[in-house]
């Protein structure tokens, strides 16, 4: 499994610093851990995401978009970070996977976005924000199968599998992304 999944939640309870010329001393198994909750506990003028992300050297920003885009998509897939609205992020993802030697997860990342584009999924989110429908959200199976609402219907019939095969590449590349040298080889970077 990827050093990546699973450790965007880490350290954001609080408390957790990370000090410059601290990483030589932490374990490969815990790097990625300390970092992401460096981030999550940093002062942040403006708390979203995107904002987080661009207050960040690249190498930080690098880092925490490709964390969070891959937890995202381990999560539901790839619909799910779009769905989420975490577009921004994805597409610096694009070089942050670059940045860490993964041409071949940059372009899933690519072709993601390109297929976003194309589907108008923005227009899907934008009408399910502007029209929250809870009720119908308590009746969608799995995968909304069931559920005949035209807005449901639309955004898993036509968006959900058009990633199917990108999530695929994803988690078949994911493997190649290594976070923890590239943290290393950054590691001026990270730390107060």
């Amino acid at each position: 499994m990827s050093d990546i999944i699973e450790c965007d939640n880490v350290g954001r309870e609080g408390g957790k610093t990370l000090k410059k010329g601290e990483l030589p001393d932490i374990p490969d198994d815990q790097i990625l851990g300390a970092v992401m909750a460096w981030i999550w506990n940093k002062d942040y003028e403006d708390n979203h995401y995107e904002a987080i992300a661009l207050s960040l050297p690249n190498p930080c920003r690098n880092v925490f978009c490709c964390v969070l885009v891959t937890t995202e998509i381990e999560n539901g897939g790839i619909h799910q970070l779009f769905g989420n609205g975490m577009v921004q992020l994805a597409e610096m993802s694009v070089e942050g996977f670059l940045a860490m030697g993964s041409s071949d997860m940059s372009n899933v990342m690519v072709k993601a976005l390109e297929l976003y584009r194309q589907y108008d999924i923005a227009k899907v989110v934008e009408i399910e924000q502007q029209n929250p429908r809870p009720d119908l959200y308590e009746k969608i199976t799995p995968y909304g199968y069931g559920n005949n609402d035209p807005v449901v219907r639309r955004y898993y019939d036509q968006h959900r599998w058009i990633f199917a095969e990108l999530d695929e590449a994803f988690f078949d590349e994911l493997e190649c992304v290594d976070c923890v040298k590239y943290i290393r080889q950054n590691g001026d970077y990270f730390g107060d």
